[in-house]
């Protein structure tokens, strides 16, 4: 369940406090209402009072991509990635970009660092089976259960 959060009140907070760690919900609703100026100058600035911030370098990732500047989101998503690597939606982000470039060592790469991270299979959106070798899939033999044994007294 997604919660909605009143715009004007994130506004109001983050005009009266540019260094608000709320930015990144306000960018991600005007990102999420096409409104991509907006989320950019939220994210620029927000991300000057937090420079670490994943959420807002993420958003600003996506907002570069959907202004067709694709350089600057691969090196954001990058970044991104190298601070956490289990981020699964720069992951699969960065993967439609290499899809796009049609760049298949990276795409690769990072298709294998995905199912590393996640078990789901991008080209099919079913869950991939794990590779087991036949030795370690050995049963391993349950002790039988005791049987209740009734005390007469």
């Amino acid at each position: 369940m997604k919660k909605k959060y009143d715009i004007k009140k994130l506004e109001r907070a983050f005009s009266e406090d540019f260094s608000s760690p709320l930015y990144s919900m306000l960018a991600n609703i005007y990102f999420n209402k096409k409104d991509f100026d907006r989320a950019y100058t939220v994210c620029k600035i927000g991300l000057e009072h937090h420079p670490d911030d994943i959420a807002g370098q993420f958003i600003l990732a996506k907002t570069h991509l959907f202004k067709n500047n694709i350089v600057k989101s691969k090196l954001l998503l990058n970044r991104i990635l190298t601070q956490f690597p289990l981020h699964i939606n720069a992951r699969k982000l960065i993967i439609e970009i290499f899809k796009n470039e049609n760049n298949k060592n990276k795409l690769d790469y990072h298709k294998k660092q995905l199912l590393e991270f996640s078990p789901i299979n991008l080209d099919d959106k079913k869950v991939s089976k794990p590779v087991v070798k036949k030795a370690a899939s050995k049963k391993v033999s349950k002790p039988a259960a005791k049987k209740a044994t009734s005390k007469k007294v």
